[in-house]
């Protein structure tokens, strides 16, 4: 595991924290989008978004790994 590229995507993300975000999952061939939120909070080893729930009054946090992005288990897209 690269230390400098998790560092980088740290940096990265603190640097887009509110903005919005989609994020989609690898499952082999197939990606499949599975949130759709902000940037809520960056930790040493984790990220939080706040996924948009149109059908629900409160929202979902989920929780990513940066080791995750550095993977490409998950890939990450800032919204327009």
């Amino acid at each position: 595991m690269n230390e400098m590229s998790i560092n980088k995507i740290r940096r990265s993300l603190r640097a887009h924290t509110g903005r919005k975000i989609r994020v989609r999952a690898v499952n082999g061939e197939e990606r499949t989008e599975i949130a759709r939120g902000v940037i809520a909070e960056i930790y040493p080893s984790v990220f939080v978004i706040e996924t948009e729930n149109k059908e629900s009054i409160c929202n979902e946090k989920v929780s990513f790994s940066y080791c995750d992005v550095l993977t490409k288990e998950i890939i990450l897209s800032l919204c327009s």
